[in-house]
């Protein structure tokens, strides 16, 4: 992939979180307001693992089976400039992520 194919990539991965998150707008508030919490109570840092977990627990993780939306808004629970900082990736241990990567954020306020 050259330099100007990986632009046109990042650009419509970019594109595809905003539509995300603009679809789904009060679960990723909520979540945002989780993954601080996490952060505070905990190391300072989270990941989006540990806020669906959260969210589970709280009962405010959305049945998307019911409403027909993905969960894809959550890659964009850690986008905000200068609020949170990647320190580095982990296996996710959810079953249907199939252990893929998810990244560790700090929160930086």
């Amino acid at each position: 992939m050259d330099k100007k194919e990986r632009q046109q990539s990042l650009n419509l991965k970019t594109q595809g979180m905003n539509a995300a998150a603009e679809a789904n707008p009060k679960p990723l508030s909520i979540a945002r307001e989780i993954a601080v919490e996490i952060a505070i109570q905990g190391n300072g840092i989270t990941d989006s693992e540990q806020v669906r977990t959260e969210m589970l627990r709280r009962g405010v993780f959305p049945n998307f089976k019911k409403t027909g939306k993905p969960a894809n808004w959550m890659g964009s629970i850690f986008k905000r400039k200068g609020e949170w900082e990647s320190v580095g990736m982990k296996n996710n241990s959810h079953k249907p992520a199939h252990g893929r990567l998810v990244q560790r954020w700090r929160y930086i306020g």
